[in-house]
């Protein structure tokens, strides 16, 4: 339920200005696609099984997708009809060369990019792997402009309380993993409300370990210590003072939003594409991080306390700043669903 936001803008301006009828998949059996309220929208569940046999006799002119990987495992291109153009949508406004498995774009027709990056990532991909060539459509990312848009209407509230967004990734050694005793530990009765988001593929793969997380902590939930698991709203990511996260992208959403900084845990680095290097250029995710933010080790956690009340202190000096990087990174920002709409 929580991957709808992606297509969100672009759904939105299809609904506005065409007569199409949009189909939409999903494997959640409780998505609030099927709580909306709009004849144009069809929403089919599929499970994981169903879902290999009913992606391979699509038969639509354009598919959409925020899954990678397309035919290099379970998920295929139509065998019914080889006219469907595939269109992937990022999920993440991420470098495509690190955080995803080689080849994971290979089999799309047709690439919505974020920004300018993106689209270097992808064109130096094709010439290494020996690729075709693939459509590249300059749309952005939808969730930011929704983010911003949201933000703005909420009148950039202030919190009475400093609220500090815990929002992990899912990898290897992530936050929740390695570190999290010590974050909260360390921030925990300082007069701070405490958010701890982990991330949706977290809870999806290890419900074992989450259930023990959230059994650890009950004794300490409040209105200033929380667990999150719903991940259909984004108020906790830009309602927050500050975000700590290791290598999730949720840091380019919360401050891109609200030009706040985030502290970042040099957990290990997640990569997902072990041949990164065989092409030069440096992903956004490294040369970002402290641009937008600050970045310390692990063996700093204890001092967590002194760190984040110093960003916390200077929040004005990342403003400007991260506004201009914001405007460098990403294509049709506040419009980006009018673009991607356009195109299909």
């Amino acid at each position: 339920s929580g991957y709808y936001k992606y297509f969100a803008n672009i759904i939105d301006a299809i609904l506005k200005n065409s007569k199409l009828t949009i189909h939409y998949v999903t494997s959640d059996p409780d998505d609030a696609i099927f709580r909306k309220d709009e004849p144009r929208i069809i929403p089919y569940y599929a499970d994981e099984t169903r879902l290999i046999s009913l992606m391979m006799k699509v038969e639509a002119d354009i598919v959409v997708m925020t899954t990678p990987d397309l035919e290099k495992y379970h998920i295929k291109r139509s065998k019914v009809r080889k006219d469907v153009e595939y269109i992937y949508i990022d999920h993440a406004c991420s470098s495509l060369n690190l955080t995803y498995r080689t080849g994971a774009f290979d089999y799309f027709d047709t690439i919505f990019s974020v920004g300018p990056d993106q689209t270097e990532e992808i064109r130096a991909l094709e010439a290494l792997r020996g690729t075709k060539k693939k459509k590249i459509v300059e749309y952005g990312y939808g969730l930011i402009d929704t983010m911003i848009k949201d933000y703005e209407a909420s009148g950039k509230p202030v919190n009475e309380k400093k609220t500090i967004l815990i929002a992990p990734s899912w990898q290897y050694d992530n936050i929740m993993d390695s570190c999290l005793d010590d974050l909260v530990e360390g921030l925990y009765g300082r007069g701070y409300k405490i958010v701890i988001r982990p991330h949706p593929q977290y809870v999806r793969r290890f419900p074992l370990k989450m259930k023990e997380i959230i059994e650890k902590y009950k004794d300490r939930f409040s209105d200033d210590f929380m667990i999150e698991t719903d991940f259909s709203s984004n108020v906790t990511v830009y309602t927050a003072d500050l975000l700590i996260t290791d290598w999730s992208a949720i840091s380019f959403e919360f401050s891109f939003t609200t030009n706040k900084p985030t502290l970042f845990i040099n957990t290990e680095m997640k990569v997902v594409n072990k041949d990164f290097r065989k092409i030069k250029l440096k992903p956004f995710d490294i040369t970002a991080r402290n641009k937008i933010g600050r970045a310390i080790e692990k063996s700093e956690v204890p001092e967590i306390a002194s760190v984040t009340a110093e960003l916390l202190e200077h929040q004005d000096e990342y403003r400007d700043r991260i506004d201009e990087l914001k405007h460098k990174h990403f294509y049709n920002l506040g419009h980006s669903g009018e673009v991607g709409a356009d195109y299909i």
